[in-house]
């Protein structure tokens, strides 16, 4: 059983072939009638296989669909066999394919079908081919499968939801700490006036004294209140960012699960089909007895390796996946990056993590022209000067870099306005920045920073689907 089977007038075998190669690239199982063996009865085994594949690809091309939108039949015997094909797979399976301008034919017009004007074979980044790539995966995917997915992506938008809940708790803290903090900054201030006061007033009355013990012990207390609820303060953070890393590990396995169950459906669908070239081989070897009876014989093999197949992906599908739920607050992780950056933070904050630390020399060439020299310079003196601390020096050569037309040198610019080194912190800027920097090639520094600010709302409305195209980009 393929997952894909290709529906295409003679003429365009070519054209055919191209896309038959970039979709199995894609992990697919591929049939078309190149694969019909000397012996073969050729339509009775192009109808099976229509019957057999979980979603027909029409691929349509001016060829195959006249000017009324009517497939044009053979013109050898005149039979229309690209229409037959069409109507035995039924409206449900099939994934449409317009290859040239105009060439929809008129009975699926009202049908969503993929847009291949333009692709040539190898591009698999052609938006057209992309949709129908999804196409074929919705189709060809089992419903189980589908729902598996549907329960992994619950779980991770459930385990996000904690993770917020736990980043609010985390932040009331902290205004309790400020607050009490204040006022024993307060009572401090209060008791340095009153201790004054009682210098001046010491040898004319002891009532003084008295007032003066009193403000002592109510200023200890007020800093052994402090201390102690920074203490808890700091004990509650602790514990918040092991359930914080419990949560992150919970969605990397999530993620990786999916990924698993996408391996393991294409390699059932390639343990299917080489059970059915086997059973094929056998057949051609049989009898006369035994082929007036090879659908019988492929059938059993068939359920064979599906039973095995499907056996062995429940077992897979069943294994138990650790999940760490979130019982206390827990303060903001770090972004899905390498923590490049976070050295730099100071305790206790939650650190800005960027995919491209600024301090790094650049990795590739720079930008040709009369002052390549120049910016490649001003780039790497920037650098220098961050990992030494000197804000202002490579804020001073990263602006001029940027000014210049430097993609680096705005993904590092974005950088310093993001954390506020060697400038005020201005989300705003630092998106302006890394867009530049990502427009401009510079994909990690640039578009993967882009990616975290849509992610955590920084600078710009929280956007997921921005931020995941900006991932894929980088």
């Amino acid at each position: 059983m393929a997952d894909i089977f290709l529906s295409y007038k003679k003429i365009d075998r070519e054209r055919v072939e191209g896309l038959a190669r970039d979709l199995t690239d894609e992990g697919f199982t591929v049939w078309w009638d190149y694969a019909i063996e000397s012996g073969d009865d050729w339509f009775q085994r192009i109808i099976e296989e229509v019957r057999l594949a979980r979603c027909l690809v029409g691929c349509w091309t001016r060829n195959s669909v006249d000017a009324r939108g009517m497939f044009v039949p053979s013109a050898g015997d005149g039979n229309n066999y690209v229409r037959v094909e069409h109507e035995t797979a039924g409206r449900a399976r099939i994934a449409g394919a317009m290859m040239d301008e105009g060439s929809v034919p008129a009975v699926y017009r009202d049908m969503q079908y993929s847009n291949l004007v333009g692709w040539a074979p190898g591009a698999r980044d052609h938006s057209g081919f992309r949709d129908l790539v999804e196409r074929a995966e919705r189709l060809a995917t089992p419903a189980f499968m589908q729902r598996s997915l549907a329960a992994l992506e619950q779980k991770r938008a459930e385990a996000l939801e904690q993770l917020a809940a736990a980043r609010t708790r985390g932040d009331g803290l902290q205004l309790e700490l400020n607050r009490v903090t204040r006022a024993a900054a307060q009572a401090a201030e209060a008791f340095e006036t009153e201790r004054r006061a009682f210098e001046q007033e010491r040898l004319a009355t002891g009532a003084v004294l008295a007032r003066q013990q009193q403000l002592v012990k109510g200023a200890e207390a007020q800093a052994a209140e402090a201390a102690r609820l920074k203490a808890e303060l700091a004990k509650v953070e602790a514990e918040h960012e092991a359930e914080a890393d419990g949560l992150l590990a919970k969605l990397e396995s999530a993620e990786a699960l999916a990924e698993e169950m996408k391996v393991e459906r294409r390699r059932l669908g390639k343990l299917l089909a080489e059970a059915k070239a086997a059973a094929a081989s056998a057949s051609s070897k049989e009898s006369a007895r035994a082929k007036k009876q090879p659908e019988k014989a492929a059938g059993i093999v068939f359920l064979m390796a599906l039973v095995l197949g499907v056996g062995a992906l429940g077992g897979w599908l069943l294994k138990p996946a650790p999940l760490v739920m979130a019982q206390e607050a827990a303060p903001p992780p770090m972004e899905l990056a390498s923590a490049v950056e976070a050295a730099g933070e100071g305790a206790g904050a939650a650190p800005a993590v960027e995919a491209a630390a600024p301090a790094v020399e650049p990795p590739s060439p720079p930008p040709s022209g009369p002052s390549a020299a120049e910016l490649s310079r001003l780039v790497s003196s920037g650098a220098a000067a961050h990992r030494s601390k000197d804000y202002d020096a490579a804020l001073r050569d990263w602006t001029a870099a940027c000014d210049q037309g430097h993609p680096m040198g705005c993904g590092n610019l974005g950088v310093l306005y993001k954390n506020g080194q060697g400038v005020a912190q201005d989300f705003g800027r630092a998106r302006e920045l890394y867009q530049r920097a990502c427009d401009g090639g510079e994909v990690a520094g640039g578009c993967f920073n882009l990616g975290l600010m849509y992610a955590n709302g920084q600078g710009v409305a929280q956007d997921f689907s921005r931020a995941r195209a900006l991932y894929q980009k980088a």
